[in-house]
């Protein structure tokens, strides 16, 4: 290999190494790899069950109009 692809190699090398530096720092990533996991725990399922809304939901609260707000365990899934 030429000395100039070397050098194009080790700083593309450098750049991967710092962007998955920054993809492991990163909140949301971690959040959705959180869930990720949680989700593949739960798999395959037909129906949502008493267990997942018990491992899910943090609670329901009910404003003075009528209307359900979930509150979930994920602030991930607050954001949706």
């Amino acid at each position: 290999m030429s000395d100039e692809a070397e050098l194009k190699l080790k700083e593309l090398s450098r750049q991967q190494l710092e962007l998955n530096d920054t993809l492991q720092e990163d909140p949301l990533n971690n959040a959705l790899a959180q869930l990720k996991e949680v989700l593949a725990q739960l798999e395959p399922f037909e129906e949502v069950t008493h267990q997942m809304l018990q491992y899910l939901v943090e609670r329901i609260e009910i404003s003075e109009k009528g209307e359900p707000s979930v509150i979930y365990r994920f602030s991930l899934l607050n954001e949706v």
